[in-house]
């Protein structure tokens, strides 16, 4: 009777861890939400207890009974009671505070449920309960090899395998391990579906790249070629304007040229016997001229003696009837002429080729003068070139 007292209260020992265990997971109200009551006041059996866990919704907590039932078999020995109910305690805090789960210590229910498992550990010790077998050799026999399994250490694998197990998904809710292998599966398989949908999205986005890329070197060429194309453009309307300016010269040219041929057809028919009026003798015989003043040669009065900044054109009388005419070698004369070649220039001089504004002009060819009545008359341009 002895021998089952101390097994009983062995056994009532261990479920009152238990219940103080599962009173301490309803205290964690950030996992169980629904719990109405966090103490199991009338719970004496597992049956009663399992009715505490499913009112209050302490998801899991059915799991941990069973696996806490297999944690830890009842030693028959006196010196192994203590160390077994303390190994118990080690094995039921690992398995509801460990890991992720280690926040549920930092609360005072934490305290006080250690508390109370130390003073049911220790109550042990008010009264001796060897546990002896009751009757029959297979008893004695199974007693036996059970102290074998826990001395050697059997138990203490099997403890530490389902720790590891408990450890391995300490991030996950209370749940079976069955359970948390199927979850991990399940993570698994979307782990690599989102893998597979990265490869095929990196091959639709380098294929994109790639397009825009083609894009990008086809559209470089095109905006290449319209500007070349404007260019060109651009450059053949300004030859077209150069061209313009030397049509319309040498068309001014061609005009002039036509009115001196007309008048020396004129100055070729018989003349009259008239008298005409005797020119003074001019004490220089170099006389300059601004421009051409009546328009196809020069006035005889309006011939000056001295050159100036504007005096174009230097006359070299041979006689008084003959001269030839240049253009002035005067920098500034010369520049003054540029301002409107057109007009100083046009009917008085032949050029290649229309002259820049800071050109300077050469005489290649002196024109030649005629008298007629008080005007010196061209009878030939004066050739000029640009540099």
């Amino acid at each position: 009777m002895a021998q089952t007292a101390g097994e009983e209260r062995i056994k009532k020992i261990r479920f009152e861890m238990v219940k103080s265990s599962v009173e301490f997971l309803a205290t964690d109200r950030t996992t169980f939400k629904e719990v109405k009551k966090e103490k199991c006041l009338n719970c004496t059996n597992n049956t009663q207890l399992e009715a505490f866990i499913d009112e209050n919704k302490i998801i899991g907590a059915k799991e941990k009974l069973d696996e806490w039932e297999a944690l830890l078999p009842i030693t028959s020995k006196d010196s192994l009671m203590e160390s077994s109910l303390k190994e118990f305690k080690k094995r039921i805090l690992a398995s509801i505070t460990g890991g992720a789960r280690s926040y549920r210590t930092k609360g005072e229910a934490y305290e006080t449920y250690t508390e109370t498992l130390d003073s049911l550990i220790a109550s042990h010790r008010g009264e001796e309960a060897s546990i002896v077998p009751v009757t029959g050799s297979a008893q004695e026999t199974a007693t036996a090899q059970t102290e074998q399994a826990y001395t050697s250490g059997v138990t203490s694998n099997t403890l530490s395998n389902q720790m590891n197990a408990s450890s391995i998904f300490a991030f996950l809710p209370d749940i079976t391990t069955d359970t948390a292998y199927i979850l991990m599966f399940i993570l698994l398989l979307g782990i690599l579906f989102l893998w597979w949908r990265l490869l095929v999205k990196s091959k639709e986005l380098k294929h994109l790249h790639d397009e825009q890329n083609r894009l990008q070197v086809k559209e470089q060429k095109e905006r290449f070629n319209v500007e070349k194309s404007q260019k060109d453009l651009q450059q053949a309307n300004e030859k077209l304007a150069v061209s313009e300016k030397e049509r319309a010269i040498l068309e001014e040219d061609l005009r002039a040229e036509r009115d001196r041929n007309r008048r020396l057809e004129e100055q070729s028919l018989p003349m009259a016997t008239a008298a005409t009026p005797p020119i003074p003798k001019a004490i220089n015989t170099v006389r300059y001229a601004r421009y051409a003043d009546l328009g196809d040669g020069f006035s005889a009065q309006e011939l000056l003696e001295k050159e100036d900044s504007e005096t174009i054109f230097v006359l070299n009388l041979i006689d008084e009837t003959t001269a030839i005419f240049k253009i002035s070698e005067n920098a500034e004369a010369q520049q003054y002429a540029l301002t409107n070649t057109s007009y100083f220039l046009g009917k008085t001089s032949h050029y290649d080729h229309f002259p820049s504004g800071h050109s300077s002009i050469h005489t290649v060819e002196p024109g030649e003068l005629k008298l007629k009545d008080s005007k010196w008359l061209i009878i030939k341009p004066v050739k000029i070139s640009f540099s």
